[in-house]
């Protein structure tokens, strides 16, 4: 179990006989839980007025009083990919890139091929037009080249085929959702097993450090058991921010109810 944590747990129905299609259903105890936080609130500790930096201009870096190295504003950019895919489903996408059929390229013409068959209605050879018939060889369509994509229809003079659209195309394969890869595969998947993560908490040893404490998230624990009365106590030490604070205390019991609270407390200088 500890090998499955964060990824997946895929599943396969196996039987004999063609005859029987069975299918798995898989419920997530965890939709409700997760629906609901969407909408929740987010919270984050506020910072002490003292650390607060005016808009004027400075020379960085420059070094706030808990010793924290402020940095100017950046903006991040990025350019949209191909969506990340683990082992198993890119190993599904790449078995279904090399399925016969579907689209598929023409060799009449060398500069710029034809791209047949891609999207309804673009066609080199469509069914019922002078050129339908297509004798030479069907080649698969390669990554990162370009092709054109064509469209006839009977509009001319006396019923004839004329070229009515004309748009070009390069070919990254087709690009199946995760859902439609293990569709076509007859495969359903769960969430492998995780256990809880250990946040970072000081001991007392630690206390004694003259270096600042600038933690601004005191406490994160959540394997809290609580006792018959549902009451449960936990310790932890403060940083040296000395501010307000706020609690999110959120919980479930066996059956699937749902709960949450919220506390505030201050953290002063002695």
């Amino acid at each position: 179990m500890i090998a499955l944590r964060g990824g997946y747990v895929y599943l396969k129905p196996m039987l004999d006989k063609d005859e029987y299609k069975p299918s798995i259903v898989v419920e997530e105890s965890f939709y409700k839980a997760d629906s609901l936080r969407k909408s929740c609130q987010s919270f984050f500790a506020c910072m002490n007025p003292s650390l607060v930096v005016s808009d004027l201009a400075l020379d960085y870096p420059v070094i706030s009083q808990d010793s924290s190295i402020l940095l100017s504003e950046i903006t991040v950019t990025g350019k949209k990919g191909r969506i990340f895919r683990d082992k198993m489903m890119g190993r599904l996408d790449s078995l279904a890139q090399m399925e016969v059929g579907g689209a598929w390229v023409c060799n009449c013409q060398k500069n710029t091929p034809h791209l047949n068959d891609y999207e309804p209605g673009f066609t080199h050879h469509p069914v019922g037009s002078p050129n339908s018939s297509y004798s030479g060889k069907r080649m698969k369509p390669q990554k990162g080249v370009k092709y054109e994509l064509i469209r006839y229809e009977p509009k001319g003079r006396n019923g004839s085929w004329i070229v009515t659209k004309i748009k070009y195309h390069t070919w990254q394969g087709y690009d199946y959702t995760e859902e439609e890869l293990l569709r076509m595969n007859n495969l359903w998947r769960v969430k492998g097993y995780y256990g809880t993560r250990e946040f970072y908490q000081p001991d007392e040893l630690d206390m004694q450090s003259p270096l600042p404490d600038a933690r601004n998230v005191l406490l994160w624990k959540p394997d809290i058991i609580t006792d018959e009365k549902g009451e449960a106590e936990v310790e932890f030490f403060c940083s040296d921010i000395n501010t307000s604070f706020m609690g999110v205390i959120e919980g479930t019991d066996g059956l699937g109810n749902l709960g949450t609270s919220q506390c505030e407390f201050r953290v002063l200088k002695p």
